[in-house]
């Protein structure tokens, strides 16, 4: 069954990885970004990357520019940290395993909703 997803900011870094991953398995894809922070040229390179011919929309109503007003973000760098060399220990995840792992949760909540609709539908039949 191919499904239908939303990916709010499917035009960012994060987004644009898991929309390939997503088209890649066969989902059709729509992307929802208001491009404070991407660009509509990342579509042209998601449909490079997976070579499929897709429809683009762009409705300035619906795109609206809702980013939050800047704030003061907390460094990650610098010598305040209780660390060996001063500077915060981060543990990393490759962008595209972040966009597989999405990807494998979906295919499980489908699953999990087939099963119920199946043992749904036995125990009407009984």
């Amino acid at each position: 069954m191919t499904q239908t997803i939303l990916v709010t900011g499917g035009c960012g870094y994060i987004g644009s990885h898991a929309v390939v991953e997503l088209l890649q398995a066969n989902h059709k894809v729509v992307i929802l970004d208001n491009l404070c922070n991407s660009s509509a040229k990342v579509i042209e390179r998601i449909k490079a990357i997976v070579q499929i011919k897709a429809q683009t929309h762009a409705d300035d109503n619906t795109l609206v520019n809702d980013c939050n007003p800047p704030r003061k973000l907390r460094s990650v760098f610098g010598g305040n940290h209780p660390t060996p060399d001063g500077t915060g220990i981060r543990d990393y995840i490759h962008v595209v395993d972040l966009a597989k792992g999405h990807l494998k949760a979906l295919n499980k909540i489908q699953q999990s909703s087939e099963k119920q609709r199946g043992e749904k539908g036995q125990a009407e039949h009984i």
